[in-house]
């Protein structure tokens, strides 16, 4: 008999035309492995005993990680939220921090659930992508004539969080 772990195993019935027979098979099939179920049945006077048994095979389960393995893409600065990870018997590890995918790159996130003793193992991995910010070119606003005192450049689409601007004060022309 084969079953997988997670699955019921319910002995095979046995009778005798004489005395009772007795099955060792108890709960200890708990695990996955192999077991031998035994039935035995004593002699009598006038009887044979008698012995008679099957393996039953518990194959392991397989993990499945429940994760939505779309690829992920932003822009530089955005929060990455990485999705959440589930399975039905065990946590799942994850081998990245979202806090660590701040860069422009393309990552591989892997999420695992290790074998045990019932379970093989699963993986399952996404793709994150963070792409450069667009940022544009800030502009020259107004119009300067020399008046031998130093003026400031004053830029359009200037974003100081992304940009330093320098050498924008003058006094001479050019």
């Amino acid at each position: 008999v084969e079953i997988t772990y997670g699955q019921t195993h319910t002995p095979k019935e046995a009778t005798t035309n004489f005395g009772d027979v007795v099955c060792n098979y108890t709960s200890a099939l708990a695990n996955a492995g192999t077991y031998t179920v035994t039935y035995t049945v004593e002699g009598t006077a006038n009887y044979a005993g008698a012995k008679a048994s099957y393996i039953v095979t518990i194959n392991k389960g397989q993990a499945e990680i429940i994760v939505n393995t779309n690829t992920i893409t932003v822009t530089y600065g955005t929060s990455v939220i990485l999705p959440k990870a589930t399975c039905t018997f065990a946590s799942v590890a994850c081998d990245t921090l979202a806090s660590n995918l701040v860069d422009v790159n393309t990552y591989t996130v892997t999420y695992t659930v290790a074998e045990t003793v019932n379970y093989y193992g699963d993986t399952k991995t996404l793709t994150v992508v963070i792409n450069p910010l667009g940022v544009n070119a800030p502009t020259l606003s107004g119009e300067y004539t020399y008046t031998g005192k130093e003026q400031k450049a004053i830029l359009s689409g200037f974003d100081s969080s992304y940009m330093t601007a320098l050498n924008n004060v003058k006094t001479n022309a050019g």
